[in-house]
């Protein structure tokens, strides 16, 4: 929705300004306002999804769902055992959630931290983080890994 907030005021700045004119140089890059908003957003999705299992686990302990509960609350004159229906599915649905909830935790703290690495990358390097990446593709294709020698580097150049 903020790109194309973005891209129609870049569009009304260039219709009024002449084809030429830029108002952004990146419509659809986050930063400023918009970075600390996504980021505090992210912030705060993790903090529901954590209270989320926190009180699912509390409720349930240790999200086991039993078959039989014992309850002595009004308007029951003495303890009755409580039955719930269909117990196995119900923790099923419950093991699911929490399996959900928590991929959404680790990838809400991945998301996090990339944003905010490339954020301290993009600080470090007065701001040209393409550079930076384009030095290390050119200086390093490989990547962390070391040259291949052999077969294999005669087989990746395309000889054999």
């Amino acid at each position: 929705m903020h790109v194309w907030y973005r891209e129609e005021r870049e569009r009304k700045y260039q219709a009024k300004h002449g084809e030429g004119s830029r108002l952004y140089d990146n419509p659809g890059q986050k930063h400023g306002g918009l970075w600390w908003t996504y980021l505090l957003s992210l912030f705060f999705k993790t903090g529901i999804e954590v209270l989320f299992l926190y009180l699912l686990h509390y409720i349930y302990t240790n999200f086991n769902m039993p078959r039989k509960v014992s309850c002595d609350i009004w308007p029951c004159p003495h303890e009755v055992d409580c039955y719930i229906a269909r117990p196995t599915e119900k923790r099923i649905f419950t093991y699911f959630m929490v399996g959900a909830s928590a991929v959404c935790i680790v990838l809400n703290v991945c998301e996090i931290l990339y944003l905010i690495a490339m954020r301290l990358l993009r600080l470090s390097h007065g701001g040209s983080v393409m550079l930076y990446w384009y030095v290390a593709v050119e200086y390093y294709p490989y990547g962390p890994f070391p040259r291949p020698h052999g077969k294999l580097e005669s087989f990746i150049s395309g000889a054999g």
